[in-house]
C-alpha cells in the first residue's frame, strides 16, 4: 500500500486533502483485498475531524478493527478528541490534545487541527470557556514540541 501521497500532504501541510486521499487509498486497498495492518488510522481519523466530518470519523472508528484500536494508543487519543467534538466539549478537545504525547508524524497535524478550529469553537461558545481557549492559544503552546 503506497501512502506517499498522504505523507506528501502531511509534509506539505495540505491537511484538507488528507481525508479524501486516505478514503480513496483505503477503498483501493479494500477492493484489492490488501491487508490494512499498516494503515495510518490515527491520521485518517484526525483528517476527518480536521474537516469537521464527524459522521465519517465515527464510521471510520466503528469500522476500525479492534486489534488496531487496542494496539495503537495514538488512535485512541485521536478518538478521545472526536468524542469531545461529538459532545461539543471544546475544552475537552484541548485537554485530550494536550494529554497525549503525539508522534512526530501527527504532532503538527494535531496542532494545525486545534488552530484551524479555534475560531469556530470560540464563535460557538458563549460561556467562560472562551477565555480558556483564548489564553491557551496565546500562551505559546506548541504541540509539535511534545513529540520529541
Amino acid at each position: 500500500m503506497d501512502l506517499a501521497a498522504v505523507h506528501a500532504a502531511l509534509a506539505g501541510k495540505s491537511y484538507s486533502s488528507v481525508a479524501p486521499l486516505c478514503d480513496d487509498l483505503f477503498l483501493q486497498a479494500a477492493s484489492r483485498g490488501a491487508a490494512t495492518d499498516g494503515w495510518p488510522y490515527a491520521v485518517h481519523l484526525l483528517a476527518h475531524l480536521y474537516l469537521n466530518d464527524l459522521n465519517s470519523a465515527r464510521f471510520l472508528w466503528k469500522s476500525t478493527p479492534q486489534e488496531a484500536k487496542d494496539a495503537r494508543p495514538e488512535l485512541a487519543a485521536v478518538w478521545r478528541i472526536g468524542q469531545c467534538l461529538w459532545n461539543r466539549d471544546y475544552a475537552g478537545v484541548y485537554a485530550a490534545a494536550q494529554g497525549f504525547e503525539w508522534s512526530p508524524e501527527i504532532a503538527d497535524f494535531v496542532a494545525a487541527f486545534l488552530g484551524h478550529h479555534f475560531v469556530v469553537w470560540v464563535g460557538k461558545s458563549g460561556d467562560s470557556d472562551v477565555h480558556t481557549y483564548t489564553s491557551w492559544s496565546n500562551c505559546g503552546n506548541d504541540l509539535s514540541a511534545q513529540s520529541g
